[in-house]
């Protein structure tokens, strides 16, 4: 299925159109398929100028048909032939190719999107090969056209489809000899991915394998491996040739795959939590920052801190004091540790800083960073340093460092010295950097690798000009459990286990229940992950089931006190106060003197209307913490529910005494109605209504919800609405 819908009629008609081919072959219906296609070629084929396009696609289908005739000539003969399933397999995939290609073909007519656009200008003005740009580029000594050259072999090599066989040749022996440049290589991985995510090809897909295998360059290994998992998550259900599936498995046999599969599976999942961190830099941190601002500049008007004496205004305490009392201090935090676990904390701040039309090139989202590129050479030039920070600096994707290098370029002189004379002064910290770098191990640069070219991708399909014309790979879970190539692969309980616990640190909690549940097929059971299986259910509200894991943890690990709290809990919340009443009395066995025990079990006790033990453990609760009288109000509620009015009044004109809320006047009220105290009640309700948020309380919406206890207590039912409508008409 394609994961996207476009936006004009035709395209939503090709879209179902495709889905219903697929859907055939899925079904095992080739014969249906390939009727259905003629007739949609037959169609269209009048109404288009590349006739020869339409006429190779269906001589392609009577190709496929004659063999599927013959396939089944075999099978009705009774014929033994061993290579029938690879033969089945190759029809159904040639009936998507053709599909795939029938597609691109009417996009191409009828869109205008970045990519059929694209397809029709260069259809206007044929070039060479692939392979020959490549030689093109190589030789070419003038770096302006050689930028040029390598931005116009990612156009074709992005839209061209099919790709021609000499063409995914030309690249394998490109990537296994390392006969282009670094920078030549890598847009030829992204070009690649970005047009098989455009439409299906086995080539490309071929071509990303030979990358990975065949590179000794471990960033093209990165972006490769990462280009392959988004391919066939894309295209999970799409069935691939015996010949595709054989180079797939020969890429899981080469030395490093296992880890490596790891660590860019990570790299998507943290891609993933990119929006998540946005939103906190947008929604909490930024907005607390600013209305610190007067905070701050009032230390600085009021004489405490002079705003000439710089270092004071770095250093100074009260500063932090506010950034502590804030909350801030703490999400700095937060987001540090983020960033040195690889998580996307600077994409927001870039955002920005995409303007320039160095962004309007799309191969230029792609480009490792140079600081020579002539977009950048000029700034580079006069900030050097700048130019060597940005160049050591391993957290910073490429694009990023283009756009610190543009800004900078629009800098007046003077401030363009300035800042290159203060980054002249950390010449020795960027040595030290490039040191730390070039002593990293293999897999450490290997996991930074994956790091920056996720991030090129992530800003690419969130930022670009051209974004809207491409399905975002990372809006929704790249979830590879359930991809046929890799099913070999999660039958690893080590790999299964990494991605689980990663999902389960971000909080993306279905994902995680997923990934423990596939663990659970392959690994002996375990407390500590049922334990984490109930929590993933209880924080995505199903407490039922969570009720059922964490019964389970405790077959394992049966004196597990977090897990009877958990299972207490959810019992609770599923509305099974029989069993969630035993599981709290067995915590209070275990913990005689925990408070927190103890006034949990009061208000499961109380539920159940056992007022008088709800009663004892709340007055447990009070002696045990006479300082935070946490009980108070639970206790004094439970005695309004025993009719115990005096022993509730004493504990209510306690309460009332120290930081009252509207709820508790609200309570005092009902206490004094169930005394028949009329004019007392009154008054305490309308301090319920003062003193409620923005004077929001409904009185009859409150009686209604409280009307069962109100009832229990001997209250006339009557009462109730004449006294909200005193308390409201007798001022």
């Amino acid at each position: 299925m394609r994961p996207y819908t476009l936006d004009n009629m035709i395209s939503k008609q090709l879209n179902t159109f495709q889905n219903a081919i697929q859907a055939l072959v899925e079904q095992h219906r080739p014969a249906e398929a390939i009727d259905a296609l003629r007739r949609k070629i037959a169609e269209a084929m009048p109404t288009r100028r590349d006739k020869a396009t339409y006429a190779s696609m269906l001589a392609r289908l009577d190709t496929l048909d004659t063999n599927y005739t013959y396939l089944l000539n075999f099978l009705a003969s009774g014929v033994a032939d061993p290579g029938r399933e690879n033969v089945y397999r190759s029809i159904l995939a040639g009936i998507l190719a053709v599909t795939e290609h029938l597609v691109v073909a009417e996009r191409t007519a009828d869109e205008h999107s970045a990519y059929c656009s694209t397809r029709r200008t260069l259809a206007m003005r044929p070039g060479p090969s692939i392979a020959a740009m490549l030689g093109q580029i190589a030789d070419e000594p003038d770096r302006a056209r050689a930028e040029q050259l390598r931005s116009d072999l990612f156009m074709r090599l992005w839209t061209q489809f099919p790709l021609p066989a000499s063409d995914a040749e030309a690249l394998a022996a490109c990537f296994r000899e390392q006969s282009a440049d670094h920078a030549t290589r890598s847009l030829a991985v992204s070009a690649t991915m970005l047009g098989l995510l455009e439409q299906f090809d086995e080539r490309r897909l071929a071509v990303l394998v030979d990358a990975y295998t065949a590179d000794a360059d471990l960033r093209i290994k990165a972006a490769a491996i990462i280009s392959i998992l988004i391919a066939l998550w894309r295209f999970g259900s799409h069935p691939i040739s015996a010949k595709m599936k054989a180079r797939i498995d020969a890429a899981a046999d080469t030395p490093g795959w296992h880890s490596h599969l790891k660590a860019a599976y990570l790299e998507l999942i943290r891609a993933r939590d990119t929006e998540r961190i946005n939103r906190k830099m947008r929604d909490e941190i930024l907005p607390r920052m600013m209305n610190l601002r007067p905070d701050i500049l009032e230390k600085i008007n009021d004489g405490s801190i002079d705003p000439a004496d710089i270092e004071g205004l770095q250093e100074n305490p009260q500063w932090q004091d506010l950034l502590d009392k804030s909350g801030i201090s703490d999400r700095l935090k937060e987001l540090t540790e983020i960033q040195l676990e690889g998580g996307d904390v600077m994409m927001s701040t870039f955002a920005g800083l995409k303007q320039f039309p160095f962004f309007a090139t799309i191969s230029n989202w792609f480009l490792p960073f140079d600081p020579a590129h002539t977009a950048v050479a000029d700034a580079a030039g006069q900030a050097g340093v700048l130019a060597s920070l940005l160049n050591s600096a391993p957290t910073m994707c490429d694009n990023d460092k283009y756009s610190s290098m543009l800004a900078m370029a629009t800098l007046p002189q003077a401030q363009r010295d300035m800042m290159a004379a203060n980054f002249r002064g950390q010449e020795q910290n960027i040595a030290e950097a490039m040191r730390t770098i070039d002593a990293e191990l293999e897999p450490e640069q290997f996991r930074r690798f994956l790091n920056i070219h996720t991030q090129n991708l992530n800003r690419f399909f969130k930022l670009s000009p051209h974004h809207a014309d491409f399905a975002d790979p990372f809006a929704s879970t790249i979830n590879l459990l359930n991809v046929p190539a890799l099913s070999a692969d999660f039958d690893d309980a080590e790999l299964v286990a990494v991605v689980a616990e990663f999902y389960f640190k971000l909080g993306y909690y279905d994902d995680a229940f997923d990934m423990f549940s596939r663990l659970d097929t392959i690994a002996a059971p375990d407390a500590a992950r049922y334990q984490k299986m109930g929590y993933c259910m209880e924080k995505t509200s199903r407490p039922g089931r969570a009720a059922d894991l964490y019964r389970r943890a405790e077959i394992f690990d049966p004196e597990s006190l977090w897990t009877l709290r958990r299972l207490a809990a959810v019992l609770r919340a599923a509305g099974q106060a029989d069993e969630a009443l035993e599981a709290y009395r067995r915590l209070a066995q275990k913990q005689p003197d925990d408070t927190r025990t103890a006034l949990l079990l009061g208000y499961c006790l109380m539920e159940k209307g056992l007022y008088e033990e709800a009663i004892a453990q709340f007055y447990k609760v009070d002696f045990l913490d006479d300082k935070t009288h946490k009980a108070w109000r639970p206790l004094a509620w439970t005695l309004f529910l025993a009719r115990d009015f005096d022993r509730a009044d004493q504990y209510y004109r306690k309460i009332l005494s120290d930081a009252p809320r509207s709820n508790d006047y609200l309570n005092m009220g009902h206490v004094a109605l169930a005394r028949a105290d009329i004019r007392e009640a009154v008054n305490f309700y309308r301090l319920a209504v003062d003193t409620s948020d923005a004077r929001s309380l409904d009185l009859r919406s409150a009686f209604a919800a409280d009307a069962s206890a109100l009832d229990a207590a001997g209250v006339d039912p009557l009462l109730p609405p004449l006294v909200a409508d005193a308390v409201t008409r007798c001022r």
